[in-house]
């Protein structure tokens, strides 16, 4: 009965870890939009400035502050990028005591197993 409640329990951490993984790794993909994402808007701001060393007064000011908006949209990807990134790593920490979790408690079905036979 004890080994079979262990067993379960053990099941459910799988499962849980199962999850924990499918989270990690749609985080991982959102983290790699974002810096794609980011990349692009480099080269947004990039273009912009080149070309307002080009235009007229009136749409260098426009360009500048389409440049800003470019940024400030860089600095919001950046404090995202640097969430997921701490998201991931806990994450990763949540998965690691896992699987010492799952590894004790293998350790100990092979104990009782032992005791069993």
């Amino acid at each position: 009965e004890e080994l079979r409640r262990k067993e379960e329990d053990l099941h459910v951490r799988e499962d849980s870890l199962e999850t924990m993984n499918a989270t990690l790794a749609e985080r991982e993909g959102e983290l790699l939009n974002v810096y794609t994402r980011l990349e692009q808007l480099e080269m947004q701001t990039e273009h912009a400035q080149a070309a307002a060393l080009q235009e007229s007064n009136e749409e260098r000011i426009h360009l500048k502050t389409y440049t800003k908006e470019l940024e400030d949209r860089c600095d919001q990807m950046s404090r995202t990028i640097q969430s997921l990134e701490e998201s991931v790593v806990s994450t990763q920490e949540a998965n690691l005591a896992t699987q010492r979790v799952f590894d004790s408690l293998s350790d100990e079905k092979g104990n009782l197993e032992g005791v069993i036979h």
